[in-house]
């Protein structure tokens, strides 16, 4: 046998062993996406990885949702380049036929995945979860298509890291059971930036109602924490009146029923934490931010005083002048509620008006007695006959200076009269008559004494004078 035969041999099967091209390794054994494969052919690796991911985004996004509902995860942030995808895979799996001691090793090929924007803000933009690691731990669950629970990597920063830019602490007697359930709706709560809170959503969300004076009185107790703030007021309502817990012009309303609401926006570039507290009736509502880069203060001013109206009701169970007053009138007030947000850097300074509030004043209501002025006795015709037979005879009889004196009357009157004067003399005279008499005198001493009673009558020297 020639000595080159066994070379040739070896050559000969070298050929026939890698006579194709390319050798593919056992195709079982690979995976793409965590998934088995079940081809080697391009376009049937595709369409079969894309459906593999269908059916991963059903299943696990919904899981991811009720994790961390506040992200409101959608299929669509994960967004998967499945062209690429197959072409790294293949480009691993297909063996060259120089390289067949890689013929037996496995390829495990992980999906080409990335998180949408809107996803990546809304992960960075919430305190409660580290940005970072969220983001390479939600890729990483979606690149092997896997079936284990995706969540969210907690946050190291805590509250203590973080600044209050707004507060309010005041001592409340509504229920405790209501207020508890308030703070367990509103403690803790994450706002992100440029997320618009509103209070009569927040509210549904509790076990058991909550009555509208405690809702009030929290609408109130926000509202006030707000103005410290540089958040926009998107929506506030006034009560109208000043319930005893705050002052004018710092306070709200809210009614699902009326569609009145209190919303506010965070427009700070960081998330806001919402805390709430109540304890032993002392009521607790603070704003916690990262790195606040401004200062807030606000001022109610431009205050109208309204002076209360006066309203009379007649009745009739009042004697005549007499009244009393059944409801106290109150001033009302127009205010106007300004706010100053002022930059840590000085670079600027802007102050706005937030609110104009009205109101109204109540007025003082008295009860007047409707009764007429009693009606005066019936004496005019005595006073009348006793002054015409007075005066008849009295004026008649004396005076120095002439002078004369007349009455009329209803009744019978009399009259006496006596008469001096400068000269000697005397002279009475006496007389009933119809109630009219009459005299006259003068200065030397004659005196007239007529009262129609047909007696003849003398002056002071004893002549006849009728």
């Amino acid at each position: 046998m020639p000595k080159s035969l066994p070379y040739i041999l070896s050559i000969a099967l070298v050929i026939m062993l890698f006579a194709s091209p390319i050798v593919l390794a056992d195709e079982q054994s690979h995976t793409l996406g965590g998934k088995t494969v079940p081809s080697l052919d391009e376009a049937e690796l595709t369409s079969w990885i894309t459906g593999e991911i269908a059916i991963w985004s059903e299943q696990a996004v919904p899981g991811l949702q009720a994790s961390a509902p506040n992200l409101q995860v959608a299929p669509e942030d994960f967004q998967f380049d499945v062209n690429q995808s197959v072409e790294q895979f293949l480009e691993k799996a297909d063996v060259p036929w120089y390289a067949f001691w890689k013929r037996n090793q496995e390829v495990h090929q992980p999906l080409v995945v990335t998180l949408s924007d809107r996803l990546v803000a809304a992960i960075d933009a919430d305190p409660a979860y580290d940005m970072n690691q969220s983001i390479e731990e939600l890729k990483l669950k979606a690149s092997v298509l896997s079936t284990e629970p995706i969540l969210l990597v907690g946050s190291s920063v805590t509250t203590e890291d973080m600044e209050r830019v707004g507060f309010v602490n005041v001592q409340t007697g509504l229920p405790a059971a209501e207020l508890n359930t308030v703070v367990e709706l509103l403690n803790q709560k994450s706002l992100p930036s440029q997320e618009i809170f509103s209070l009569n959503e927040a509210l549904e969300q509790g076990a058991t109602p909550i009555s509208d004076q405690t809702a009030n009185f929290v609408a109130s107790m926000l509202y006030i924490t707000v103005l410290q703030t540089e958040f926009d007021l998107v929506e506030r309502h006034s009560q109208g009146v000043v319930p005893s817990y705050t002052t004018l012009g710092l306070e709200a309303m809210v009614s699902a029923k009326l569609n009145r609401d209190l919303k506010f926006k965070n427009t700070f570039d960081t998330p806001v934490i919402i805390q709430a507290s109540n304890s032993a009736g002392t009521f607790l509502i603070e704003f916690l931010t990262l790195n606040p880069d401004s200062t807030t203060s606000y001022e109610v001013g431009s205050r109208e005083e309204i002076e209360p109206k006066r309203i009379e009701r007649l009745v009739a169970d009042l004697a005549y002048g007499r009244e009393r007053q059944v409801e106290t009138g109150r001033s009302g007030w127009r205010v106007v509620t300004y706010r100053t947000i002022t930059s840590d850097s000085g670079s600027f300074e802007t102050q706005e008006i937030v609110a104009r509030d009205y109101y109204p004043p109540v007025n003082e209501v008295f009860e007047v007695s409707a009764k007429e002025p009693p009606t005066p006795p019936a004496t005019g015709g005595t006073t009348d006959g006793t002054t015409g037979g007075t005066s008849g005879g009295t004026t008649g009889g004396t005076g120095t200076d002439s002078g004369t004196g007349t009455g009329n009357g209803t009744e019978t009157g009399s009259g006496t009269g006596t008469g001096s004067g400068t000269d000697s003399g005397s002279g009475t005279g006496t007389g009933t008559g119809s109630g009219n008499g009459s005299g006259d005198g003068s200065g030397n001493g004659n005196g007239d004494d007529t009262d129609s009673d047909d007696q003849d009558d003398y002056d002071k020297g004893g002549n006849k004078i009728n």
